[in-house]
């Protein structure tokens, strides 16, 4: 089987702009900005952050425009992603959702790329699952996701455990039960997966899981910065074996660290290296022999006996017995493929062979064609000798925190409702005065007119701040 696909190299650089450019753009903000929580948010931007970094690994395509795209689907169909687990496919939701939006995708680029017309063959569809995994072997990054605050240090000095901030003020925390019990003093780098993107939303993860509370949450219109203040409060609060002194000095510490972490404008940062893994490369093979074996279990074999069966076809029946005995005592996937692609051309209506192939390549691409897509790799970390690392050894992804994304939007969002409430109040005494009846009672607004009204409100408070 010729296997003639380029194998893309991207470099650290690369992905970091690539990363940076996707959470800066418009259309992910939008899709962030627009979700029902705070909670749906965080969920949304990590398992973006894991289409994103699949789809670049596997192909290669760095565009604006396949960021824009990939974006415009989730938002249309994130629902997808919440839905429970597929027993009859076998599939997770994320699965279901990456080869409805994702794997079209990778498939058309591929396709593009190698004038290579579709629907696929049997022999192209393997050709382009061994380049997707080859690409994406040749594609593999660990990453320390950290806050935006410390990016100056950082970019000047480059990432040195031996800076760590704020020891006194931990210490002052931790007299007070505020602490996490979790490893430090370590420069831990993970493997650019779903997890890179969710130390990246409240990092630094030390201070979060000192100050957080069971059952306390964020709300969609509170910031991390009062947030963290609010759970200081409650838990200082809750201890009965301080003095007020005492809280004070614990509480200006804590609020030290936060004012720092998370001031006025939060950006995330992510730090990238390039893994140097050398790797045997994939051939076609490699997938012939496992979709030859789906198409010989018992369950399958079944199915299209029944079907040839009831369509007469003792021909094509036979073919596919004797080709499905050669597949189990010689390894050989020939016969059975061959099978697949005359029964397409046989029965286009039918969708036996290629339903059984598309979850076939889902499951393949998504398990372990593509770097950690349903699997975060070591997230735990791995340990940086020395805790060191200078500023030309690693690549830097930077955007606005999308937690602060979020909540600015909603908290504009209600001022706005609040003022609007407030200019309906008064309008609605003055038309009652001189009319002498409730009308905003008797005659509701319709959802035009409330469109009317709220760009009427936020053209008069627009207006009002640029005079101030």
């Amino acid at each position: 089987m010729d296997t003639t696909f380029e194998i893309v190299s991207i470099s650290a650089d690369d992905m970091a702009d690539f990363i940076s450019r996707a959470f800066s753009s418009d259309s992910v903000r939008k899709m962030l900005k627009e979700e029902d929580s705070l909670y749906h948010a965080e969920e949304l931007f990590q398992k973006f952050g894991n289409v994103l970094q699949a789809y670049a690994s596997s192909t290669g395509d760095l565009y604006d425009d396949s960021i824009k795209s990939l974006a415009e689907d989730m938002q249309k169909h994130k629902d997808i992603l919440r839905k429970p687990f597929d027993n009859s496919k076998k599939l997770e939701a994320e699965q279901i959702y990456f080869g409805k939006y994702v794997m079209p995708k990778i498939i058309d680029f591929y396709c593009k790329k190698n004038n290579i017309s579709q629907p696929l063959t049997i022999s192209d569809t393997l050709k382009v699952m061994a380049a997707v995994e080859n690409n994406s072997k040749n594609n593999r990054f660990k990453t320390h996701s950290f806050n935006g605050s410390l990016l100056p240090e950082i970019k000047k000095n480059g990432l040195d455990i031996s800076n760590e901030m704020f020891k006194e003020e931990y210490r002052v925390l931790a007299s007070a039960n505020m602490m996490q019990p979790y490893q430090k003093g370590n420069l831990l780098f993970c493997e650019l997966s779903k997890a890179s993107f969710g130390y990246a939303l409240r990092a630094p993860e030390r201070l979060v899981m000192s100050l957080s509370r069971y059952g306390h949450e964020q709300q969609n219109d509170q910031t991390t910065n009062s947030y963290l203040l609010e759970a200081i409060e409650k838990k200082l609060s809750e201890n009965e074996n301080l003095s007020e002194s005492d809280k004070q000095k614990v509480f200006a510490a804590g609020k030290k660290i936060v004012d720092f972490y998370f001031g006025e404008h939060n950006k995330s940062a992510i730090a990238f290296v390039k893994d140097a893994v050398s790797y045997e490369p994939v051939k076609p093979e490699k997938y012939a022999g496992l979709l030859a074996s789906r198409f010989s279990t018992y369950r399958f074999s079944s199915q299209l006996t029944t079907f040839l069966n009831q369509s007469n076809d003792t021909e094509l029946s036979e073919k596919y017995t004797s080709a499905v005995a050669e597949f189990r005592q010689n390894k050989n996937s020939a016969p059975i493929l061959k099978i697949a692609d005359d029964f397409e051309r046989k029965y286009p209506d039918s969708n036996l062979f290629r339903d059984e192939t598309e979850i076939f390549k889902i499951k393949c691409m998504s398990e372990y064609g593509l770097n950690n897509f349903t699997y975060n790799g070591n997230a735990d970390g791995y340990k940086i000798a020395g805790g060191k690392l200078s500023r030309d050894e690693f690549a830097l992804a930077e955007f606005d925190n999308p937690v602060s994304v979020f909540v600015d939007y909603h908290k504009k969002q209600k001022l706005l409702d609040n003022k609007l409430a407030v200019l309906r109040n008064r309008l609605a005494k003055k038309i009652d005065v001189t009319l002498g009846i409730d009308v905003f009672e008797k005659m509701p607004l319709s959802e035009p007119l409330k469109n009317v009204e709220r760009n009427v409100a936020q053209a008069i408070f627009n207006s009002h701040k640029k005079k101030m």
